[in-house]
């Protein structure tokens, strides 16, 4: 990850894969997600329908934080699960 100096935001490198560049509007922001993101993966959810529901509602809270959320192919595979493996952050 590297910020961008004049507008400060946060980057991935183009060696990722990913069609997009833009991770987050700002460092702040993209510490919110990536803490959000975070809690879910440690919360207890004990249904399966609790978890749907957890992971909807992460996924809205994310696109209120940080708009830019919204059109990268790299947080679709976040909110997706792709990425709940242990072993993937």
């Amino acid at each position: 990850m590297v910020l961008d100096g004049s507008s400060g935001a946060a980057l991935q490198d183009t060696e990722s894969g990913y069609s997009t560049v833009l991770l987050a509007g700002s460092l702040p922001q993209f510490a919110t997600v990536l803490r959000l993101y975070c809690e879910y993966r440690i919360s207890w959810l004990p249904t399966l329908a609790e978890a749907v529901d957890a992971r909807w509602s992460l996924r809205e809270w994310v696109e209120e934080i940080d708009p830019a959320t919204e059109t990268g192919d790299h947080w679709d595979e976040v909110f997706e699960g792709e990425l709940d493996d242990s072993g993937s952050y």
